[in-house]
C-alpha cells in the first residue's frame, strides 16, 4: 500500500524523534518504495496552518502511479 507522511518541524513529538524516523525508514525498507516521506515546517496542524506547502505534496503523491 502507498503512504505519505507529512510531519511538521518542529511539530509536536509524541515519543521521541529518533523512535518516529525509525518507523518510517522500516516501514519504507518494507514497503518497496511506495512510502514518501516528507518533513516540512510547520506545527501540528500543518494542512491547516501550511495548506501552502502540504497541497503540492499530497497532489504529487496522488498523482504517483505506484
Amino acid at each position: 500500500m502507498a503512504v505519505c507522511a507529512i510531519k511538521g518541524d518542529p511539530g509536536e513529538d509524541y515519543e521521541p524523534r529518533e523512535n518516529y524516523m525509525r518507523m518510517v525508514e522500516t516501514i519504507k525498507k518494507g514497503n518497496s518504495g511506495k512510502v514518501v516521506f516528507h518533513l516540512v515546517p510547520g506545527t501540528h496542524h500543518l494542512h491547516l496552518n501550511e495548506p501552502e506547502c502540504v497541497a503540492p505534496l499530497i497532489s504529487e503523491f496522488l498523482d504517483k502511479k505506484f
